[in-house]
């Protein structure tokens, strides 16, 4: 039958001779993961190739990081405003603040003793039949004016020694944990502008290269991770 078979005539002839229907068909697929920046980038380096194998945490893609670094170092700077905002209403005001506001008191105190020395004056005056009445009563506005500066002066003084209020400590510690947590954000995003394997595998395709840009839709590279193969078989009845 095999030398019939090998007539091309015979072959048309004989059943026996067409080849035996396949016991079943199917296909492999593959589970593919596709790595891709959080938000739109430049791709600036990428360590792999088609067929390389990595490991889980291998660094294969790196990102333009420069906006991302200028954000971590602006909120740096604004939590570190706002811890010396709360210290300081911690504590009350600086030694050079109470220095302040001790002159202020010494000055104040200074221009009541000279207003006082006026008003004795003026009045001794006016009692005499020296003076009028309108000197005698600005020499009295005036000296009261100055011992009310001298109570607002020390009470200032006091004051800035003592701690802000505690509604207003509160706020101010609101804003920490708020420049707090715009730092942690910021250092987030950054650490997402390197993409490592997250799983063993193998590369399977280089999307982008250097100099491409790069986005949550526009994956740098894909990766068949170990044991990601499927067989798909279908066994006709």
């Amino acid at each position: 039958m095999s030398f019939l078979c090998s007539l091309p005539l015979a072959a048309q002839l004989f059943s026996a001779c067409a080849p035996a229907a396949p016991l079943a068909v199917g296909y492999v697929e593959g589970d593919y993961v596709l790595l891709a920046p959080i938000e739109v980038a430049q791709v600036e380096t990428v360590t792999v190739k088609r067929g390389d194998r990595v490991m889980p945490g291998t660094t294969v893609v790196t990102l333009e990081s420069a906006d991302a670094k200028i954000a971590v170092a602006q909120a740096q700077a604004s939590l570190a405003q706002a811890q010396a905002q709360l210290a300081d209403l911690q504590i009350g005001k600086r030694p050079e603040e109470i220095a302040v506001l001790k002159a202020e008191v010494d000055m104040a105190s200074a221009q009541a003793a000279d207003a006082k020395r006026k008003y004795d004056r003026a009045a001794d005056l006016f009692k005499r039949g020296a003076g009028t009445q309108a000197d005698f009563d600005t020499a009295s506005a005036t000296l009261e004016t100055a011992n009310a500066q001298v109570g607002q002066a020390k009470s200032n003084l006091a004051v800035g020694g003592l701690p802000a209020r505690p509604e207003t400590i509160k706020a101010a510690d609101n804003q920490v944990k708020q420049a707090q947590a715009a730092l942690e954000q910021a250092q987030w995003r950054l650490s997402k502008r390197v993409l490592a394997a997250p799983s063993p595998g193998r590369v399977n395709d280089v999307i982008r290269n250097p100099g491409d840009t790069s986005g949550p839709t526009a994956p740098v590279i894909s990766i068949l991770p170990d044991g990601a193969v499927k067989l798909s078989v279908y066994i006709p009845e």
